[in-house]
C-alpha cells in the first residue's frame, strides 16, 4: 500500500481525537471519489454536556442545497464564466453529496464591496459566506450576521475541531478565536512556515560567478554587488512597484522592519512602528545613496510586472525583489531561450554575519479570512454546511483541494509524492489557470495549503529560493498578529491610520528618490507623524495585542 504524504501531523491529531476519517487513506479509495468516509466522535458539547455524533459519511445524503457568497474564494480560472463547468466544483459536488450554489465576484470586481452588500441584509444572507476577515468575526457575530460556530464544531466539524485543538496548532486556534472565546469561521492556513514566505531578493548568479563575487550577506556585501553590476554590466536593482512598496527588501540588513509600508511589529512584547525607529533612517539613507549612485532602477516606484519582466529578459537588471513565481518564470525563460541567465534566491540581508534577519516577507499564522455560516441559517443548513466545510480538513479533502482528482490532475508515486499531470502542465491557458480549474489551493480558500503543492507548482530554482529566504530569520517573533479591535478602537484606529499610512508611503518614496532630504527633513517627518497621533495608534495596537496574547 502506498503511503501518502498529506499533512501527517494534522492527521495524527485527528486520529488522536478519535475522528476516524477513512476517506482517501489508500490508492484504491481515492480513485473512487464516492467512497464513504465514516466519521464518528464523542464530543464534549458546549451546551448540555457530552454529545455523541451519529455515524456520518461522505457523500452526504441530503436534499439541502447550500448557497454561498464565494467572493474570491474557490476562484474560477480566467477562462471560466460558469462555475458549473469547473472540474473542481463538479468533483466537489460529487464528493460532498450536496450542491453549493456559488456567487462569485467577477474578475476585476470589488469583492469587499460585494461582501458589504451581502452583510448589509442579514436576513437574506446565503448560508455560507466567504471572505470574512478573521479580525471582524466578533463584530459580525454581535451584529447577528454570522453564526458563532463554537457549539457546533465538535459534533458536526470534528476534523476541523481536532486540528484546532492539536497542541501544535495552538497559535492557529488563538488566531481564529475571538477575544470572547468564539470561533466564527472555517479558517485556512499554510502547512509550514516555509510556505508563508513567497517573496525575497534574487540575483543573477551567473553575473556573481563571472565577477568573482560571493552571495551577499550584509549590506556592505550588497553594496559591492550592486556597484559591480552597475559599473561593469550596466545593471540595476529593481522590482515591481506594488511588490517593493509592501515588502521589506533590504530592511533586515539594518535591523529595520519595512521600507515604504507603514508596519507595526512586536519587539519582546512591545508594539512599535517601523518608521519611528532609528534603523529605518539608516535604511532609507542607504537606499537614497544607492539611488543617487545609479544602483537602483529610476522606474522602481512605477514598474509594472510586465515592465519588470522586460527589463529582466533584456539584461537590464541583475538583482530583483519579487515572488518565487518570478524565479520560476525567469528560470523557465532562460531554459527556453538559452539566454544564460541563472537566477538565485538569496537570504535576506543581516546587520552582521551570523545574525538572523528580523524581517522577511511573511504571513500571519493563518490567512486573514475564512468561511462563515449565516446566523439566519436553519439547523439543517448549519449541520450540512459544517459537514461540507469539514471535508476540507480530512485527509482526502486536503489532498483534493491541493491536487484535484487522482489520475486526472495528479498522480502519486510509490513514495507518496504527488505530481501534476500533463493535462495541467500543457493546458493551453497556462499551468496557473489549470490549477484554478482543478484545485483551490492557490489562494488557500479553506483548509490547508500543503507545502508540497507550492513546491510542485514551481521549479527547483524557486523552491531553493524559498529555502534561502527562510533559512536564517526570526520574522515570526516580530510579526504583528491578526488581532481584533473593539468598535471604539476600530473607529479611532481608522481615523488615525488612514492618513498615516498614506503619508508614510509617500514620504518613504520621496526620501528614496531625493525629493525629501533625509538629513534635513527626517526630524520634521517624525514630528509630523506624532502630530498625526501615531503614538496613540501604537497604544491602540498594543492594547489589542495584549488581549490577543491573553486568549
Amino acid at each position: 500500500m502506498r503511503k501518502r504524504k498529506v499533512y501527517a501531523a494534522a492527521m495524527a491529531a485527528v486520529m488522536a481525537a478519535s475522528v476516524l476519517a477513512g476517506c482517501g487513506s489508500d490508492a484504491e479509495s481515492t480513485k473512487d471519489t464516492t467512497t464513504k468516509a465514516v466519521t464518528e466522535t464523542k464530543a464534549e458539547g458546549t451546551e448540555g454536556g457530552e454529545k455523541e455524533a451519529e455515524e456520518f459519511s461522505y457523500p452526504m445524503e441530503t436534499d439541502v442545497t447550500l448557497n454561498m457568497f464565494a467572493g474570491s474564494f474557490f476562484g474560477l480560472a480566467n477562462t471560466e464564466t460558469d462555475y458549473h463547468n469547473s472540474p473542481f466544483w463538479q468533483e466537489m459536488t460529487k464528493r460532498l453529496g450536496v450542491t453549493i450554489d456559488m456567487e462569485y465576484v467577477p474578475v476585476g470586481g470589488d469583492a469587499k464591496q460585494q461582501l458589504n452588500l451581502v452583510l448589509a441584509d442579514p436576513q437574506s444572507m446565503p448560508t455560507l459566506v466567504g471572505n470574512i476577515l478573521v479580525t471582524d468575526v466578533e463584530q459580525y457575530i454581535n451584529d447577528g450576521a454570522i453564526l458563532d460556530l463554537t457549539p457546533y464544531l465538535e459534533q458536526y466539524a470534528p476534523n476541523y475541531w481536532a486540528m484546532l485543538n492539536d497542541p501544535e496548532n495552538a497559535e492557529i486556534k488563538r488566531a481564529l478565536t475571538t477575544d470572547s472565546g468564539k470561533i466564527g469561521v472555517f479558517g485556512c492556513w499554510r502547512e509550514s512556515d516555509w510556505a508563508k514566505n513567497f517573496r525575497g531578493l534574487m540575483v543573477r548568479k551567473d553575473i556573481l560567478d563571472e565577477a568573482g563575487l560571493e552571495v551577499p550577506v550584509t549590506i556592505a556585501d550588497w553594496e559591492e554587488v550592486l556597484k559591480v553590476m552597475k559599473e561593469d554590466y550596466d545593471m540595476q536593482f529593481t522590482s515591481e512597484f506594488n511588490v517593493f512598496n509592501q515588502g521589506p527588501a533590504f530592511a533586515s540588513g539594518f535591523g529595520a522592519y519595512s521600507t515604504c509600508w507603514s508596519t507595526m511589529f512586536v519587539d519582546d512584547g512591545v508594539v512599535k512602528h517601523s518608521h519611528m525607529q532609528p534603523e529605518w533612517r539608516e535604511l532609507i539613507t542607504t537606499m537614497n545613496r544607492w539611488y543617487e549612485a545609479g544602483y537602483i532602477d529610476p522606474d522602481l516606484l512605477t514598474n509594472t510586472d510586465e515592465e519588470l519582466t522586460t527589463k529582466v529578459y533584456n539584461d537590464k537588471t541583475g538583482a530583483v525583489f519579487h515572488a518565487m513565481s518570478r524565479v520560476t518564470r525567469y528560470t523557465d525563460n532562460a531554459e527556453e531561450t538559452g539566454n544564460g541567465q541563472e537566477w538565485l534566491g538569496v537570504p535576506y540581508p543581516v546587520v552582521k554575519e551570523g545574525d538572523k534577519a528580523c524581517a522577511i516577507q511573511f504571513e500571519t499564522v493563518t490567512r486573514d479570512a475564512g468561511v462563515a455560516i449565516a446566523a439566519n441559517a436553519s439547523e439543517e443548513e448549519i449541520i450540512t454546511a459544517c459537514r461540507a466545510m469539514d471535508y476540507f480538513y480530512t485527509e482526502e479533502g486536503i489532498e483534493f483541494a491541493n491536487f484535484g482528482i487522482e489520475d486526472v490532475s495528479y498522480t502519486v508515486d510509490d513514495d507518496g509524492n504527488h505530481e501534476f499531470t500533463d493535462l495541467l502542465k500543457n493546458d493551453p491557458d497556462g499551468f496557473d489557470q489549470a490549477l484554478m480549474k482543478y484545485t483551490t489551493a492557490s489562494g488557500i480558500n479553506v483548509g490547508i495549503q500543503l507545502t508540497e503543492f507550492v513546491q510542485d507548482k514551481n521549479n527547483p530554482a524557486a523552491v531553493e529560493a524559498v529555502d534561502n529566504w527562510t533559512s536564517n530569520q526570526e520574522a515570526a517573533e516580530h510579526f504583528y498578529p491578526l488581532v481584533s479591535f473593539t468598535d471604539d478602537e476600530l473607529r479611532e484606529k481608522t481615523n488615525i491610520e488612514s492618513a498615516i499610512s498614506t503619508y508614510v508611503q509617500e514620504a518613504s518614496m520621496k526620501f528614496i528618490i531625493g525629493d525629501m532630504d533625509i538629513e534635513t527633513e527626517y526630524d520634521s517627518f517624525i514630528e509630523t507623524l506624532k502630530g498625526m497621533q501615531i503614538e496613540r495608534l501604537i497604544e491602540i495596537y498594543q492594547t489589542a495585542y495584549d488581549r490577543y496574547m491573553a486568549r
